[in-house]
């Protein structure tokens, strides 16, 4: 995950909460995150502040969570 990439952890109020993976947060308030997101989304926050939905980390995190579900109940 580039440094500008993001996955929703939680909303609190007007707030999403998101993490990167480094572990760290940032609250960002819900009108600036695209309206389609829910917690577990992954966003992008481009160098022009403006905030997208990255659909494609999103399957790759589907997809390495699966596997490491299948390793673990296999």
């Amino acid at each position: 995950m580039a440094s500008n990439s993001w996955v929703i952890d939680r909303f609190e109020e007007e707030y999403a909460v998101c993490e990167n993976m480094q572990r760290e947060t940032c609250r960002l308030n819900k009108d600036r995150i695209p309206a389609e997101c829910k917690e577990g989304s992954c966003i992008q926050i481009l160098e022009d502040g403006t905030i997208i939905q990255d659909l494609k980390m999103e399957e790759e995190r589907k997809h390495s969570i699966q596997e490491l579900m299948s390793q673990l109940f296999e």
